[in-house]
């Protein structure tokens, strides 16, 4: 019998252990943090916020008073909630969020977009529950990046971007002979939209927000030569990077 869709995406997004320490010091975390401390914030909502490593460490760089997390992992919010993350297990996608219009002075949704079916859906939810001036930062995957460019023009698949849940493929040939055996078949990351800079920043500002700020961010794993090149000579330029991060304001 074939799985239903909600199968799926639940095991998908199974909990799994991450390394705290190392998360922390990565550099798109470290730019959120150049971000967040930037302003006092009383109330920060982390959507996507897993065990709550993140949200934590939110809640500590901006001084703020209350942080929430919501999650489609119920293992994930119970390790959030340890940590003191007034946490809710939710499917963003097409789930109201729980909170009062306005209740938030910022949001952070970080590699979360990008797997969703109805983005729209979680910008005006997240626009509701911002208030006026309220700040929201989002990070995802760049389709347009420089890496991804060269990789179309020789007819590979654009890095993080895939067509199997089972299968890693269409990878150049230098990199599928490195990888070892156990990585070319292993589980997905899910992601459904692929975004380019202009297309985010454009659905962005459809939805009510004002851009201050884009930055770029390398990929965030170890790759292998000469794509971690081209990552970093792609941070010459935001459109051009692996990952895009904006800083927007609710007008």
């Amino acid at each position: 019998m074939k799985k239903n869709k909600e199968e799926i995406w639940k095991k998908l997004y199974a909990y799994s252990p991450v390394d705290q320490s190392k998360l922390l010091n990565s550099k798109r975390v470290k730019k959120l943090s150049k971000v967040f401390a930037s302003q006092k914030f009383n109330k920060i909502l982390d959507i996507g916020c897993a065990d709550g490593t993140i949200s934590v460490a939110l809640k500590k760089i901006s001084k703020t008073d209350e942080v929430c997390g919501v999650d489609l992992s119920e293992e994930a919010i119970f390790q959030a909630k340890r940590k003191g993350v007034k946490a809710y297990t939710l499917d963003v996608d097409v789930n109201s969020l729980p909170f009062d219009d306005g209740y938030f002075d910022a949001a952070y949704a970080g590699e979360l977009i990008e797997h969703l079916f109805d983005p729209d859906h979680l910008l005006d939810e997240v626009y509701r529950v911002l208030r006026q001036g309220g700040i929201f930062v989002v990070t995802t995957p760049n389709l347009s990046s420089l890496i991804n460019r060269l990789l179309l023009l020789f007819g590979f698949q654009p890095i993080l971007t895939e067509v199997s849940l089972k299968y890693h493929v269409g990878a150049p040939r230098i990199r599928r002979k490195i990888m070892p055996k156990r990585m070319r078949k292993s589980r997905a990351s899910g992601h459904i939209r692929s975004f380019t800079h202009c297309s985010l920043l454009e659905l962005l500002e459809l939805h009510g927000f004002y851009v201050e700020e884009s930055m770029g961010c390398e990929i965030p794993w170890p790759i292998s030569f000469p794509l971690n090149i081209l990552d970093k000579i792609g941070l010459c330029r935001v459109s051009l990077s692996s990952i895009v991060i904006f800083v927007c304001r609710k007008r």
